[in-house]
């Protein structure tokens, strides 16, 4: 089952509710949502385990302390499966407050973290550090979304693709990754 709460302004007792009674196999999805304390409450529900199997929050974000209690809970959370951030990481200092968190998780199997902020070298890895040494995941979906007109260079992307190559070798549990990045791929020139 999945219940989607789509550009509501969410109230804390209303998370508190829903977490509560949310059977255990049911994914929680914010979409654009106003989390009216800064998503306070929902980290806290996260820390106790007191949170369905999967949560999906897009384009619903933090306020910057709520962001680090949440990344803490992500820490010592046993019960969340499936996390899924898209658009939720502000800068690249979150995703490395988010990444070093995810280093000491035991549970998620399912991961899909898209923003502009991976596109940072450093952002991207700590991402492959914590993956490589995760004991539990299965699935890595990562998505940098630069603008449409912009890419990353091609000796960035092969540097992406070697750090990918290497948080490989760590990780024996990892079933699947789906990566996307804008890598400008080199234009050549018909010969006659």
């Amino acid at each position: 089952m999945r219940l989607t709460l789509k550009r509501f302004v969410v109230q804390p007792d209303q998370i508190l509710t829903l977490f509560k009674h949310a059977p255990k196999k049911t994914t929680v999805a914010f979409e654009m949502c106003d989390l009216e304390d800064g998503g306070r409450v929902l980290a806290d529900c996260v820390r106790d385990n007191q949170n369905p199997a999967a949560l999906s929050l897009r384009w619903t974000s933090f306020d910057n302390h709520s962001f680090h209690i949440f990344c803490d809970a992500i820490r010592v959370n046993t019960s969340l499966r499936t996390l899924h951030l898209v658009h939720c990481c502000k800068n690249s200092v979150q995703i490395n407050t988010l990444t070093a968190a995810l280093a000491d998780n035991h549970g998620l199997r399912d991961l899909r973290l898209v923003s502009g902020g991976l596109t940072d070298e450093h952002a991207f890895t700590g991402l492959c550090r914590a993956v490589g040494r995760h004991a539990t995941l299965e699935v890595l979906e990562t998505r940098s979304c630069v603008a449409p007109w912009q890419s990353l260079s091609l000796s960035r992307g092969t540097a992406l693709y070697k750090q990918l190559l290497e948080m490989l070798q760590k990780n024996s549990i990892l079933q699947e990754i789906r990566f996307n990045f804008n890598i400008a791929m080199p234009t050549t020139t018909p010969t006659d």
